[in-house]
């Protein structure tokens, strides 16, 4: 693990960042210890159908024989009794208390809001039924062995790519394994235990770890947490209205009465009540088995909701195939599983194209898959949810010896701090920050780049893309910055490469109805040689788009630095070169500025170097359907060092230079 820490003058200037440019390693640990989190806050409990506390009885066993195929049925959970009759199937919040009776006054079997798909990473929140035993060394697994898995949640500990870049899946029915998995340890760990919601085990309301008195499952004392959903609440303000879209499926003893498929996902629309929940995306359009498939777990995306005849005229309309999409799992028994060889532990993926594929499997969870030909006998995911990973702190890329940190992505709109970076050739690190402020249409000021909505990392590129506001925020999700980075060792002769070269595309795009007017910054701090008060400047370039840095070393006789800082021309209006920090100061003062189209030449001095474009986007078409106006550019840094006789790039003349030029005696240098 590389671990980059600065220390110049400017350092003590950034002190409250408290940072050095580390990739942390996270080791997981599979205990079995809450989080204090506050989601999961919306839940139902399973109510066994063949004996149900209350409501008429059905012909199901409850979530882990929905189908009342293996007997004999557990026992419903406990604390629908002290509900009451209004219990069977209702939303409810900690205590347990009653939030909403299930839509139609039916049992709902799992539910989810309408979830948004920011394109970042997710991990998948999960809880399990009575028999799921997990793996030994997760949460799940200590959960289990101690009689109390089955009221609480889980997260995974790997971590999964967002669920809309697998839209457009081959023809189905089952449309294979996804390569979803991003990044993790297959695992767990428990982030609410059963007792923060007041559920219920055979020794009562106990804390996680504690070991409940037997019989442990059997015919089962538990409150079986069945469906949850991270919201707080679907009716905040009590008036059993819904205040947001609620999908749902059916236990299968429900479904079929009523002429559905308990794998047909229903609806009831934001400002409803429930008796008008209606049918939303049919089992076929997930190239599921209409009647003897079963949907346990549900995560919807209903991404272009169209209006519906009923009293809502917002209500969501039916599916749109490959725009919406969702996750589910399916309940044991199901007929899919057995046809596919797949587990009631694994979670799906779907975009209502007539497929389904395996997005997250069993074991990537931490859960124990079935054996052949035993469909009942592994673990299950009978409720479920998702958690976006945060904007990543930074980046890291590399190409030999070339690397490149860049730290404080997002959250720093109105700050000095986006950006800090570090770039290495080998032994000095020749940069100091490197970021970009624009100005929109009504906006009184320059703001940083801070919104961060998707990002990726993968050896030597790395991409960041941001959703800002103009009009000085008034006018939110406006311009869509997409940077693409990429470094390259551009020397002949390893091991330590002396010349290296940062490219980064830009892309500028308008998604307002209106044009926008956009003054973009890109703004570069450079501490060549790894000190800040030798380096010099000057502006070249017919479009003066060119900055040319250059650093003798400490005394001027060590290792000699020279940069690039160059930028595309189109567009380009104005540039500055100027000390520390009087051109980060003017980005970030209160008021609009232009750069001054001075000093040249600089130095020696604290170098810091900025260019301008001017650009006018054009109304956006449709963000759903494009065209879109967009500006095309790009960034382009190359730092080299050289020291007569230094072979390598590392800044000493020794035997490893001599050796170096042994190895390559006679070979061509690259064109």
């Amino acid at each position: 693990m590389l671990c980059f820490r600065r220390a110049t003058p400017k350092l003590a200037a950034h002190a409250r960042l408290a940072r050095v440019g580390c990739s942390a390693v996270l080791a997981a640990v599979f205990l079995a210890a809450v989080v204090d989190r506050a989601d999961g806050q919306t839940f139902g409990l399973d109510d066994c159908p063949a004996f149900p506390i209350v409501g008429p009885p059905g012909f199901g066993f409850g979530a882990e024989d929905p189908y009342g195929m293996m007997g004999p049925p557990l026992a419903p959970s406990p604390s629908l009794g002290f509900i009451g009759p209004m219990g069977d199937g209702a939303w409810l919040s900690p205590g347990p208390v009653i939030q909403h009776p299930g839509p139609n006054g039916m049992y709902v079997d799992s539910f989810s809001s309408h979830h948004v798909d920011n394109g970042l990473d997710i991990t998948l929140d999960f809880s399990v039924d009575r028999i799921t035993m997990g793996f030994a060394g997760t949460a799940v697994g200590a959960e289990a062995a101690n009689g109390q898995a089955h009221g609480d949640i889980y997260t995974g500990t790997e971590t999964y790519f967002s669920p809309g870049f697998f839209v457009g899946l081959p023809p189905g029915p089952f449309a294979g394994w996804l390569p979803s998995i991003s990044a993790g340890v297959p695992g767990n760990v428990l982030t609410t235990d059963e007792s923060v919601f007041g559920l219920m085990t055979s020794g009562g309301i106990v804390p996680p770890g504690v070991p409940v008195p037997p019989p442990i499952i059997t015919p089962g004392l538990h409150d079986n947490l069945e469906s949850f959903d991270n919201i707080v609440t679907f009716d905040a303000n009590g008036d059993m209205m819904f205040d947001v879209d609620a999908y749902f499926t059916l236990y299968p003893d429900e479904a079929f009465p009523v002429g559905l498929s308990p794998a047909d996902i229903l609806v009831v629309a934001a400002g409803d009540g429930g008796a008008l929940a209606v049918a939303y995306a049919p089992s076929a359009s997930m190239g599921l088995v209409p009647l003897e498939d079963s949907i346990d777990a549900l995560v919807m995306y209903d991404n272009n909701q169209k209006p519906l005849p009923v009293s809502n005229p917002n209500a969501p309309g039916m599916i749109e195939p490959v725009i919406d999409y969702a996750l589910f799992s399916l309940a044991p028994g199901s007929m899919s599983l057995q046809i596919w060889g797949l587990d009631a532990a694994d979670v799906f993926f779907t975009d209502f194209t007539g497929a389904f594929a395996v997005y997250a499997p069993s074991q990537s969870l931490g859960l124990i898959m079935s054996p052949p030909g035993f469909p009942f006998q592994g673990d299950s995911v009978d409720a479920l949810d998702v958690t976006a990973a945060g904007p990543p702190p930074g980046i890291t890329i590399q190409d030999g010896t070339c690397i490149y940190d860049l730290q404080n992505l997002s959250g720093e709109r109105l700050t000095s701090n986006g950006g800090i970076a570090n770039l290495f050739t080998g032994a000095n690190d020749h940069i100091f920050q490197n970021w970009f402020w624009y100005r929109g249409s009504g906006d009184t000021r320059e703001y940083a780049l801070s919104t961060l909505i998707y990002s990726s990392n993968n050896n030597n590129r790395a991409r960041l893309v941001y959703l800002e506001p103009i009009n000085d925020g008034a006018t939110p999700n406006a311009l869509l910055f997409d940077l693409e980075y990429t470094i390259s060792c551009l020397s002949a002769v390893p091991p330590v490469c002396a010349r290296c070269e940062i490219v980064i595309a830009i892309k500028i795009r308008n998604l307002t109805s209106d044009h926008v007017d956009l003054a973009f910054f890109s703004y570069n701090d450079m501490d060549l040689n790894g000190d800040s008060p030798g380096d010099s400047a000057v502006i070249a370039g017919v479009d003066n788009h060119i900055q040319l840095v250059t650093d003798l070393g400490p005394g001027g006789t060590n290792c000699i630095a020279s940069a690039v800082y160059k930028v595309s021309s189109t567009d380009h209006v104005a540039w500055e070169i100027d000390t520390y920090a009087i051109i980060i100061n003017k980005l970030t003062d209160a008021v609009a500025d232009t750069l001054a189209n001075a000093v040249s030449p600089f130095g020696p001095g604290d170098y810091t170097g900025a260019q301008e474009w001017e650009i006018t986007l054009g109304p956006a078409g449709s963000v759903m359907q494009p065209p879109f106006d967009e500006w095309v550019g790009s960034v382009v840094k190359e730092v080299v060092v050289y020291q007569p006789g230094d072979v390598d790039g590392d800044c000493d003349v020794d035997l490893s230079d001599l050796a170096a030029l042994l190895a390559n005696y006679g070979t061509a240098c690259n064109p």
